[in-house]
């Protein structure tokens, strides 16, 4: 079921990908609930762009954005690297459209969207400096080798180098550009 549920969502996000020439938001200064589903796409392209650059990735990341209502408090947003294309970062709407997965998650939408944003983009990252001759370089190679997909256990999940590396990167990213203090 879990395979098929990912398929399904990979297709969705490679036949609605995201090609204009998207708009600057800040999102500090929106309400991102409230915005129109071209608005929402264009923010989280340009956020996406925005991260990428401040990360040092030197090349483009692209979004593609679906809207399953059914997943929302699991949003399923997932990183595609395709290695002679780029990266793209499908993101469900639907765990973005209301308070209720920021609110379980004890923040805003518009910090849960960087922060996620983030974390995705670190993986490109890590996907990128796999090779490197570095101990970070030969870490993240291990960790995709080692990697382990959710399974209903978060704990050892999240314990991975490769989704430890981009939750602290994407929590300090995040409170950083919202200026917090963890």
């Amino acid at each position: 079921m879990k395979r098929l549920i990912f398929l399904l969502s990979l297709i969705l996000c490679l036949s609605f990908p995201i090609t204009v020439q998207a708009k600057t938001y800040d999102i500090q200064s929106v309400n991102f609930t409230t915005l129109s589903t071209q608005d929402m796409e264009d923010t989280i392209q340009s956020l996406a762009t925005k991260i990428a650059r401040d990360c040092g990735i030197p090349y483009e990341i692209h979004t593609s954005c679906f809207d399953w209502q059914e997943w929302h408090i699991l949003a399923y947003n997932n990183l595609i690297i395709y290695p002679d294309y780029g990266t793209t970062i499908c993101i469900n709407l639907s765990g973005f459209r209301d308070t209720t997965e920021a609110d379980y998650r004890g923040c805003t939408v518009e910090y849960l969207l960087v922060h996620t944003l983030a974390h995705e983009i670190r993986h490109s990252y890590q996907y990128y400096h796999q090779n490197d001759d570095s101990d970070y370089g030969r870490a993240c190679k291990q960790g995709f080798i080692d990697y382990k997909s959710y399974n209903g256990d978060s704990t050892s999940y999240y314990l991975q180098f490769i989704e430890a590396d981009a939750e602290e990167f994407a929590s300090q990213y995040a409170d950083e550009y919202f200026k917090l203090v963890r």
